[in-house]
């Protein structure tokens, strides 16, 4: 487990693995809250639905495979922080703040 999920922030692509061995290439940042993952189009997204069912996820970044449970964010500060986080990185405008996603923090089991 990294000691600061910001040094996680160097890899532009991580893969999501969710119950039933589905995974899933996706974006993420890390800042000092946590390590970040969203589904853009909302908790109807399959991995998202996947999460709800169960929150245990693997994490994996390059060679290093993160065993981590997915929660849904909903601290408006949190979520704030995050939507810039993604908007500086991937350099990108999000509408009003990821208004139909879905936002989880990736933490110890």
């Amino acid at each position: 487990m990294p000691a600061d999920w910001r040094q996680l922030d160097g890899a532009e692509v991580v893969q999501l693995e969710t119950a039933g061995n589905y995974s899933v290439n996706l974006w993420g940042v890390g800042i000092d809250e946590g390590y970040f993952i969203a589904a853009s189009r909302g908790p109807e997204t399959r991995w998202a639905e996947r999460i709800s069912r169960d929150a245990a996820v693997r994490l994996r970044v390059g060679r290093l495979i993160y065993d981590l449970e997915a929660t849904p964010v909903s601290d408006q500060t949190v979520l704030r922080k995050v939507a810039e986080a993604f908007k500086s990185k991937y350099d990108f405008e999000a509408r009003d703040d990821f208004p139909d996603a879905v936002v989880f923090r990736l933490g110890r089991r």
